[in-house]
């Protein structure tokens, strides 16, 4: 069956538009430090409410959202109270989306969706660059970019980097990556791991 990319483009506007139209998707990214409107405006930050995508979708539309994980098994929202950045192809086809809860005590504060495709976040930060700064997740890209450096792009966590982003970098020709991971325990590890997988992979 095809990928709905109309569908999640639509969603990505809808998230959108609730993000300007509502303070707690802003308010909880000025709490994490980033306030720069312009940017999140351009990267089309959302917000997920958790009712407006039911409200808005038929049946066969639930079903594909469904199959692609922005609904759960349950059919409710996968996304709820949560801040959403989508996630494009190489082709800057939205095919999936990041969420990191707006409630404090979430059980699951990150939250990612693609179904059986594999999105990056800010796929352009790569195009026409010879130099890339590899972020552990979104938050540390949003930070970076704030700061005003462009090329950022997110490795997703501190499990390495998966194969989309490999490519990606590959068909854009970068020759530069700069590691920019936490200075902890597990961010040294993984910043170790990095440089050795990316060396083996030239």
């Amino acid at each position: 069956e095809p990928f709905p990319y109309e569908l999640m483009t639509r969603v990505a506007e809808v998230w959108h538009q609730a993000f300007c139209e509502r303070s707690e998707g802003l308010a909880y990214l000025e709490s994490r430090g980033i306030t720069n409107k312009g940017l999140l405006r351009s990267l089309q930050a959302g917000y997920c409410d958790g009712e407006k995508l039911l409200a808005i979708t038929n049946a066969a539309e639930r079903s594909l959202l469904q199959r692609v994980g922005i609904l759960n098994g349950e059919g409710k929202e996968f996304f709820a109270r949560s801040v959403v950045f989508p996630l494009k192809d190489k082709s800057s086809r939205v095919v999936g989306f990041y969420g990191r809860s707006t409630l404090p005590k979430s059980k699951v504060p990150h939250r990612v969706c693609a179904g059986s495709k594999a999105g990056l976040f800010y796929v352009e930060a790569a195009r026409g660059a010879s130099q890339v700064f590899l972020v552990e997740g979104v938050l540390d890209a949003l930070a970076l970019m704030q700061a005003g450096f462009s090329q950022v792009m997110a490795l997703g966590g501190t499990q390495g980097v998966n194969a989309a982003l490999l490519d990606h970098l590959r068909a854009e020709k970068v020759s530069e990556l700069v590691l920019c991971l936490d200075g902890h325990q597990a961010g040294k590890a993984a910043s170790q791991q990095l440089q050795e997988h990316l060396s083996q992979e030239g």
